[in-house]
């Protein structure tokens, strides 16, 4: 029997960002973080209550039988996944992190990230109008290109409602942990086989911060999408499915 998959969102967004993956695998189901449509808040600017939503739910009733875990995340779902398989590798059977960052914002020894003050002026934004800081956000999360193909337009129509799904507050607090977050040091404790994935012309998370990555966490390897933004699994679904299926077979799950 196969091992079950998780998929784990990215900031701002739901479980309905994966609808076009999680139906493709058996055994899938996904999660939502703290404020983001979870029942548990986010209240420190730490990955702990994002990482114990994420175990809670791995170790929940349709986990019984304590299988190891494929897991699929995307930008801070793959933060949260980070931190979670360095703290718990026995708990996981493939890692796959889309635009994912060890650092969030640049810092010494690390440029491929965005300015602390632009961090911080999306923070007073977001407080200020969440509602049209959510609106560029997320087109942000796309090309120009992929903006003019259906997936885009739905994923943005979907979330055209999205400050009264969310708790704000929370929303916030993820902000401030990914301006906080640095797990360049969790990436050697990384044991489980990684597969990176990113566009690139990444507008979130820039491409060179998968490439640093691949190389520092142990065994990982890297697909890059060439024409795609922050969402690559969400404008090519098909392709980034056979892609994991692909990675699953070679690591003989």
């Amino acid at each position: 029997m196969a091992n079950p998959f998780v998929f784990i969102h990215g900031w701002a967004t739901d479980f309905r960002a994966w609808m076009a993956s999680v139906t493709a695998f058996d055994d899938a189901s996904t999660m939502d973080l703290p404020a983001h449509g979870a029942r548990t808040p986010w209240t420190r600017p730490t990955l702990d209550e994002p990482v114990a939503e994420l175990m809670n739910f791995i170790e929940g009733p349709e986990n019984q039988d304590a299988k190891k875990i494929v897991a699929v995340g995307w930008s801070l779902g793959a933060e949260t996944l980070i931190e979670a398989a360095a703290e718990n590798p026995e708990r996981f059977e493939a890692l796959i992190l889309i635009g994912a960052t060890p650092s969030f914002i640049a810092r010494d020894g690390f440029p491929h990230g965005k300015s602390p003050a632009l961090v911080k002026r999306m923070i007073e934004d977001i407080k200020e109008n969440p509602e049209e800081t959510l609106k560029r956000f997320y087109r942000l999360n796309f090309t120009e290109e992929e903006l003019k193909k259906k997936e885009a337009e739905e994923f943005l129509s979907t979330y055209a409602d999205a400050p009264p799904l969310f708790d704000i507050d929370g929303i916030v607090m993820g902000l401030e942990t990914l301006l906080k977050m640095d797990l360049r040091e969790r990436l050697k404790d990384i044991t489980t086989p990684t597969l990176v994935v990113h566009g690139r012309h990444d507008a979130v998370v820039p491409v060179e911060a998968g490439d640093y990555l691949t190389d520092n966490i142990k065994g990982a390897h890297m697909c890059t999408f060439e024409d795609a933004g922050h969402a690559p699994f969400i404008t090519t679904p098909a392709y980034f499915n056979r892609l994991i299926e692909e990675f699953l077979k070679r690591t003989k799950r």
